[in-house]
């Protein structure tokens, strides 16, 4: 099944198959209203290990160039959350130690 062009910058999940497509980032919400000469919107998705979240690359508009974000998104789709500045996330188990461990 052919897909949709939803634009650059979107994120959408869809079925292996193509079906059940559902936009989780508009890339246009972020298109800019001047020139820019880099692309914007969201790049790079990474499947949260409990599948419950998506974290991508957000390259938003500024002064003429586009500016890179870590951030997250539902699944399902919903509010954006900036993380830190950069690109490329990866999803890292975060180890911690309580006191008197070695």
């Amino acid at each position: 099944m052919p897909t949709r062009d939803y634009g650059t910058g979107s994120i959408v999940t869809m079925r292996p198959d193509g079906t059940d497509q559902h936009v989780v980032l508009d890339g246009s919400v972020y298109a800019p209203t001047s020139d820019v000469d880099a692309p914007v919107g969201g790049f790079e998705p990474e499947w949260s290990p409990d599948g419950e979240q998506i974290a991508f690359t957000l390259d938003t508009p500024r002064d003429r160039q586009s500016v890179a974000t870590v951030a997250v998104v539902p699944a399902q789709g919903g509010a954006v959350r900036q993380l830190t500045p950069g690109s490329s996330p990866a999803w890292q188990p975060i180890v911690t130690a309580s006191r008197g461990s070695r």
